[in-house]
């Protein structure tokens, strides 16, 4: 856990009711539109794996471990109320994981999580150069919500997605040099909104490859809707669709397909 008021502090403990908050704010960071499903699955891996590192006492959790050991703090007792609160978060967790083939691949949602980075952006370019809030402006712009209202398309939410990535990438690189220090905040979270809107795109490219080359090919209207994961994996080339689609299409369903299997086992 991180204390930011008085003063920043974080906590060297895990405790069980830590990791329970910790997993279930994965998941709503999902449904937030702060994490893909790729960086979702892999988080919730690297958790669960750590968790199954730590010293337990007949199946409980200890009441707090040392972050840099892993090993319990002593003296090592089992709190009840940590292991209630930690075993219920585990089933709403699976409850949540086993309804993700079922909701869409990515949306609309995705670009609130993005909107949510830029305010803290806005907010700390607040007094800075005219140059620094015209770069902010302009990320404000591509995420006009003219420009992304075919968001719930899979070309509409992939055309925004490559403004935004655009539009930040240009606020991260134009700040002035003098401003590129270490612990200055606007760079260091407009680095935060260039990594969050790469992230979002990889995923989405990653899902739907054939919107890497969306201009090369005719696209039938099954491959511009938004799919659950579940009909993605589905999904299969049809009679004389070009090669190269068609790989795609294949691709895409490959890895909508592990996904799946590394949620069911996640859950």
């Amino acid at each position: 856990s991180v204390q930011e008021q008085p003063e920043m502090l974080a906590d060297g403990r895990t405790t069980p009711e830590g990791m329970a908050v910790s997993l279930l704010a994965a998941l709503a960071a999902r449904d937030f539109g702060f994490l893909p499903l790729g960086a979702l699955q892999e988080r919730l891996d690297g958790a669960l794996s750590s968790m199954g590192m730590l010293e337990r006492w007949r199946g409980h959790f200890l009441a707090a471990y040392d972050n840099a050991r892993l090993a319990p703090i002593e003296p090592a007792t089992v709190s009840t109320s940590g292991s209630g609160w930690l075993a219920l978060s585990l089933r709403i967790l699976g409850a949540g994981l086993d309804e993700l083939p079922d909701a869409p691949i990515a949306g609309p949602q995705a670009l609130e999580g993005v909107r949510a980075t830029l305010h803290v952006v806005d907010e700390l370019a607040a007094g800075r150069s005219m140059r620094e809030r015209e770069l902010v402006a302009a990320a404000w712009a591509a995420l006009d919500p003219q420009r992304c209202r075919a968001a719930d398309t899979l070309p509409g939410l992939a055309d925004c997605l490559r403004h935004i990535v655009a539009a930040g990438e240009a606020l991260h690189a134009g700040l002035p040099r003098a401003a590129l220090e270490d612990e200055d905040p606007l760079r260091d979270w407009a680095a935060r909104l260039v990594a969050h809107c790469h992230a979002l795109q990889d995923d989405l490219l990653q899902l739907a490859p054939w919107m890497r080359a969306e201009q090369e090919y005719v696209l039938d209207a099954g491959l511009t809707r938004i799919p659950t994961l579940r009909e993605l994996a589905a999904f299969a080339p049809l009679p004389g669709m070009h090669p190269g689609l068609a790989r795609h299409v294949r691709d895409g369903r490959g890895h909508a397909r592990k996904l799946i299997k590394r949620f069911q086992g996640l859950a």
